[in-house]
């Protein structure tokens, strides 16, 4: 394999790894649609301006190619928090764990919209693009997941 194509892994594995299983919730089907991803990305490279417009092609592929997957397959959600690989900026692995937990109960869409948000560090209209909806709609999903996050947790945050 090329030098460029192990740089690009390296960059992008985890970021994308971290998004797919936000959506399919499962390390296994992560894994193959992360391999998908980068297959996609082999099989015709993009010549990239900026670090951010790599990021935001890898995201983007990302995303469809989850929604993508679980369009055709009617899959079965694993709900084992054990296995999600997100984790709080806190250092608290009790509150770490506990806002883990919390996010990983999120609807699906505000899931990925915190995920992108908080995780990523993507701004509202990059997750837009992203995920092909308004920005609007991102900020909705933000509120309604801020919301029950405060909820859930008591006000911990």
């Amino acid at each position: 394999m090329c030098r460029p194509f192990d740089d690009i892994i390296k960059r992008q594995s985890a970021r994308v790894f971290r998004l797919l299983f936000s959506f399919v919730k499962n390390r296994e089907d992560a894994q193959d649609l992360m391999q998908d991803v980068f297959l996609r990305y082999f099989e015709r490279p993009v010549s990239f301006e900026t670090e951010e417009h790599e990021r935001a092609w890898f995201l983007k592929v990302a995303a469809n190619t989850a929604k993508s997957h679980l369009r055709k397959a009617a899959l079965r959600r694993h709900e084992d928090v054990d296995e999600l690989p997100l984790s709080a900026p806190e250092t608290d692995p009790c509150l770490r764990l506990t806002v883990t937990s919390a996010v990983a109960a999120l609807p699906a869409k505000q899931r990925i919209c915190v995920h992108l948000f908080y995780y990523e560090n993507l701004k509202q209209n990059e997750i837009a693009e992203i995920l092909s909806c308004p920005v609007s709609t991102v900020k909705s999903h933000l509120r309604r997941a801020k919301a029950a996050l405060l909820e859930t947790l008591g006000g911990t945050l």
